[in-house]
């Protein structure tokens, strides 16, 4: 499941709002544990739309990693991908 949301906020912002939900699930191994992420944007334009700056966030929570349990004849495995999805940026966008 996903969620987009975009607000426009005083001092003329746009904040974009975005969630993704992954439900657990049955692989052939075993199982995928459910996972979800939340990401963020803020947007201003300025000298008559030519310039944008943005500053974003993706993965806030740090909750995005995969974990999957793999059961075998004997055996039992948790297999974590906790993998750094966290990431902030600035950017410039100037149109000539």
């Amino acid at each position: 499941m996903k969620l987009n949301s975009q607000v426009s906020l005083p001092w003329a912002l746009q904040l974009q709002l975005s969630g993704a939900y992954y439900a657990p699930r049955n692989i052939p191994q075993g199982t995928q544990s459910a996972r979800s992420s939340i990401d963020f944007s803020l947007t201003r334009k300025f000298l008559k739309n030519r310039l944008e700056a943005s500053l974003s966030a993706t993965d806030v929570l740090n909750s995005f990693g995969l974990e999957q349990k793999i059961e075998g004849a004997g055996f039992r495995a948790v297999y974590q991908n906790f993998y750094q999805t966290q990431a902030v940026s600035l950017a410039l966008k100037y149109s000539f």
